[in-house]
């Protein structure tokens, strides 16, 4: 969800050079993307902020699963700040468009703003996904092989660090062949237009358009980033997500028919963990794989500016979709976990057994100086 670099260029009548992201022609779409987007941060953000404050407590730390559940929770938080960021210069776009070149173009700092912002959604967009699969290739695997000691292993803390490591190391290098894409380079001096008022006499600032960067904004090599993106990060996920949730139920259903039945505790724990698994793969399902369908045909359509343009439209929906589904892990996890649930209820006590504490020692203090 980032605003395309040609159409902040065109509007600023800047020279586009490279112009390979596709525009979405309705004004009206866009308008909708960006105000539900903001709804969905302005919402998401202060729930996964306490999301991360709960799963760092020390009775949360305790498995690979909460771990990977902390590092999906951070990656959210950015995929909204993000979000923000991105709403933020779009507006700021549409308010220099309504006061017809007033507005001084954008600073050197800020177009690199930019640039990092996608960045950051496009990488931990990435690294969220993969680590909802994670989460249930690794879950599936220890229900599969219970007696197996070093999969057992998977569980512990120290494997939920090594593979949010891990995870983030494989997931950074294509979002990175795209932050190279564009380089911020000087185009000429901007000066009010004579209509203007509110400027000091001479007033100029440098105005910046983003270049092509050589190998990296190749149609080719932006052709193939493309359709990897589409594999990677929506078509694989979607297809490991379901099949894992499969065997996770068939392998809990096994169990309970050949009689070897876990205590009413583990049971009632991975049934509630895999209803969690499955309720991240429909989202999943309805957000990422339409988006990997997008990302492919545009990558394969990219002389068809008309059907570009459609797709576009479509991902809006998808990728509102996938922000929605950024703010309700929180109350995944409230509903589907006693553990964590527990731990919320623990927090909210102390808190009032503070207040409590500290409403007594100011009427304490207030009686003793009546008297």
């Amino acid at each position: 969800m980032v605003i395309n670099p040609s159409l902040v260029a065109v509007s600023k009548g800047i020279p586009s050079k490279g112009s390979h992201f596709p525009l979405i022609s309705s004004n009206l779409a866009i308008n909708y993307q960006y105000n539900i987007g903001v709804i969905l941060a302005l919402v998401g953000i202060p729930a996964n902020l306490f999301h991360i404050l709960v799963l760092t407590r020390r009775n949360m730390m305790t498995s690979s699963t909460n771990i990977i559940l902390l590092g999906i929770a951070v990656c959210d938080v950015l995929i909204l700040l993000a979000l923000l960021e991105v709403a933020y210069g779009f507006y700021m776009l549409q308010l220099s468009i309504g006061q017809r070149g007033c507005m001084p173009p954008d600073s050197y700092f800020r177009m690199q703003l930019d640039e990092v912002t996608r960045f950051l959604s496009n990488a931990t967009r990435s690294l969220s996904i993969w680590l909802g699969v994670a989460l249930a290739v690794i879950r599936t695997l220890i229900v599969r092989n219970p007696m197996n000691i070093i999969i057992g292993q998977l569980s512990s803390t120290p494997s939920g660090w090594i593979v949010l490591l891990l995870t983030a190391l494989l997931c950074f290098p294509l979002p990175m062949l795209a932050f190279f894409e564009y380089t911020i380079q000087p185009y000429n001096d901007w000066k009010p237009p004579t209509a203007c008022n509110g400027f000091p006499g001479n007033y100029t600032v440098t105005r910046y358009y983003k270049n092509e960067n050589g190998w990296f904004a190749r149609e080719d090599v932006i052709e193939w980033e493309l359709i990897a993106d589409g594999l990677v990060n929506q078509f694989i996920p979607c297809v490991i997500l379901p099949l894992s949730s499969l065997l996770l139920v068939f392998e809990l259903h096994k169990m309970k028919r050949s009689g070897m039945k876990l205590s009413s505790e583990h049971s009632s724990k991975r049934a509630r963990t895999t209803k969690l698994v499955l309720f991240m793969t429909i989202s999943f399902l309805v957000a990422v794989g339409p988006i990997g369908i997008i990302t492919l045909l545009q990558s394969w359509l990219i002389e068809q500016p008309g059907i570009v343009q459609t797709l576009s439209f479509a991902g809006v929906i998808f990728k509102l979709i996938m922000s929605f589904n950024a703010t309700i892990h929180f109350i995944l996890c409230f509903f589907m976990s006693n553990h964590y649930r527990e731990t919320v209820k623990g927090m909210c006590s102390r808190k009032r057994l503070e207040f409590s504490v500290d409403q007594l020692f100011t009427v304490t203090q207030a009686k003793s100086v009546d008297n």
